[in-house]
C-alpha cells in the first residue's frame, strides 16, 4: 500500500513540476467528489489483454433551455499491482503506469516509442518521467484549450 501511495505522490510531483505548476492535483478524501478516481488492483485488462493501466472517462453535460450550464468530467484510472507473471510490480513500474495514465488524463495518446512515458511499459526498465516533447504536447494542448475557452466566452458577451 505504501508503494502505491508513493507512486501516486511521485506522479503528482512529476507532472506538476514538469508543467511548472500550471496544473495542480488535489487529493480528495471523498471519492464521490473526486474528478479522477485512482484504483490499484492486482490485474488490469483491456478486453482480454493484460495492461499496466487503463483510463476511462465519463462526462455529464447539464443544460437548461438548450444551453450548457455545466460539464462534470469523471475519470477512472486503474493501475495493476502485479505484473502479468503474477509478481509484485516494482514501485518504479507502478509509478510509470500512474504517470502514463495521468498523461492520458492530460490529453496525451499512446506512443509507439519504447522509452517514452506514453510508450509501452518495460517492466525491467521503467521510464522515470515524461520526455520534453511529451511535456510540450501537454502545454500545447492546454494553451489551445484556453484559446478555445476564451473564444467561446467572448461570444457569450
Amino acid at each position: 500500500r505504501d508503494s502505491c501511495r508513493r507512486a501516486l505522490d511521485e506522479t503528482i510531483s512529476t507532472w506538476e513540476t514538469a508543467l511548472a505548476n500550471s496544473v495542480r492535483f488535489r487529493l480528495e478524501d471523498d471519492p464521490e467528489k473526486a474528478d479522477i478516481k485512482l484504483k490499484f488492483q492486482p490485474e488490469v485488462r483491456l478486453q482480454k489483454d493484460p495492461v499496466a493501466g487503463l483510463t476511462t472517462w465519463k462526462r455529464t453535460i447539464r443544460s437548461l433551455n438548450g444551453k450548457v450550464t455545466g460539464i462534470s468530467p469523471k475519470t477512472e484510472v486503474l493501475v495493476r499491482t502485479r505484473d502479468p507473471r503474477c509478481r509484485a510490480m516494482s514501485e518504479q513500474a507502478m509509478r510509470q503506469a500512474v504517470e502514463h495514465e495521468f498523461g492520458h488524463v492530460l490529453g496525451l495518446e499512446d506512443s509507439d516509442h519504447m522509452g517514452d512515458l506514453m510508450g509501452q511499459l518495460d517492466l525491467d526498465h521503467p521510464v522515470a518521467g515524461p520526455r520534453d516533447y511529451e511535456i510540450l504536447a501537454v502545454k500545447t494542448l492546454r494553451d489551445e484549450a484556453q484559446q478555445v475557452k476564451a473564444a467561446v466566452e467572448s461570444k457569450k458577451l
